[in-house]
């Protein structure tokens, strides 16, 4: 076992007896066995919580964590909560585990083992948001559930503060910030007094239903070049090669000229093949120029992302990222993201403005014939 993280509420603050649980997440060398499976399934149920509502309880190996997809691998999820015990074993697509991950890797506390950002690698924002918009559409439909009401609300503020700012927040946190956009939306106010002091008042239906539709409509931070959510660019495509041969070429910095979408690569020296984080290749532009390239995050044969910088000074806050997510032994999805949300050298704002999801697309296309010519 690597780490037992505790977060949520009750790490973060924001916990409010009888209606918040626990939330756990097990961070695993390798799979569960049925025998460790029902044995965590029973410790759950017979745990003392105290004055909390429930447990929730994720268990995912190493691997999972150290690199996140957009629908990631649970191996045990069980949940206890009044009336309710719900146990799932060895899903291989848990997308809601996203925002699991991302929230114990910011907020999380370990209660045994590695800190929580010693095993969990960073979560793509973009990722999160577009998660928690499904769950947005899909309770559009769903306003006249009066069960659930404050839930949905609250929760959409959560998401809305998540998608402006980054930050995880607690469900009243989350309403007071909303409020402070737009006092109008009396339904939050609504959803805070039901949540915390009086279940018998109302959560309007179309005040839910406006509330969604507001959050929805929200295209992320302003800046002077438009919503902060277009700086992030992303192209994807199945190629028919083995994730290791693709990632090759892509983590031997020598070989990317070959493949590069943009035309802006020229030569890079033989010998800088990335291994891990904080290593730095050279790279030599078609214009001349050198770029040194900071690799921020990595995991061989499914992930890599570097920062450029100037040789000597600090990269200036555009990414570039790979990942790769095994199909099967001879197919994987690749998918190439160039984010620029923190980019502040006006000027290399052009260029970052004239990097579309078409330029992302070529670099794959180009990736896919050099793989598959080199078989």
């Amino acid at each position: 076992m690597r780490s037992v993280i505790l977060h949520g509420s009750l790490a973060a603050g924001g916990f409010r007896a009888g209606r918040s649980d626990i939330d756990l997440l097990i961070v695993v060398d390798s799979g569960l066995s049925d025998s460790q499976a029902s044995a965590l399934e029973e410790v759950v149920r017979e745990a003392d919580v105290g004055d909390a509502s429930g447990i929730d309880l994720h268990v995912v190996t190493a691997d999972v964590a150290a690199v996140p997809t957009r629908t990631p691998a649970v191996e045990l999820q069980v949940g206890r909560y009044p009336g309710e015990f719900e146990v799932e074993r060895r899903r291989s697509e848990a997308p809601d585990l996203l925002a699991e991950l991302s929230m114990a890797r910011a907020q999380g506390r370990a209660l045994v083992g590695a800190a929580p950002v010693e095993v969990i690698a960073p979560v793509p924002h973009a990722w999160v948001v577009d998660r928690g918009r499904h769950w947005l559409r899909t309770w559009q439909s769903l306003t006249d559930d009066t069960e659930h009401a404050a839930f949905m609300v609250l929760t959409a503020c959560r998401m809305w503060r998540f998608a402006a700012d980054g930050v995880h927040s607690s469900k009243i946190e989350a309403a007071e910030w909303a409020l402070t956009r737009n006092p109008s939306l009396t339904v939050i106010r609504q959803a805070v007094r039901q949540y915390t002091d009086d279940p018998a008042v109302t959560v309007d239906e179309k005040g839910i239903a406006a509330l969604l539709e507001t959050v929805l409509r929200f295209e992320g931070p302003m800046t002077e070049d438009g919503p902060m959510t277009e700086r992030i660019v992303t192209a994807a495509r199945e190629i028919s090669a083995a994730a290791a041969d693709i990632f090759e070429l892509i983590a031997d910095p020598s070989l990317q000229p070959s493949w590069d979408g943009n035309d802006n690569l020229s030569e890079a020296a033989a010998g800088q093949r990335v291994r891990a984080v904080g290593e730095v290749f050279t790279m030599t532009t078609t214009s001349g120029n050198i770029r040194e390239n900071h690799v921020v995050e990595f995991a061989e044969g499914r992930l890599i992302a570097w920062r450029p910088a100037e040789p000597g000074q600090n990269p200036p806050g555009h990414l570039w990222r790979w990942e790769l997510d095994p199909v099967d032994a001879g197919r994987t999805r690749v998918t190439h993201t160039y984010d620029w949300t923190q980019l502040t050298d006006e000027r290399r704002l052009p260029r970052a403005q004239a990097t579309t999801a078409d330029r992302l697309q070529a670099s794959l296309d180009r990736l896919a014939t050099r793989v598959n010519a080199s078989e």
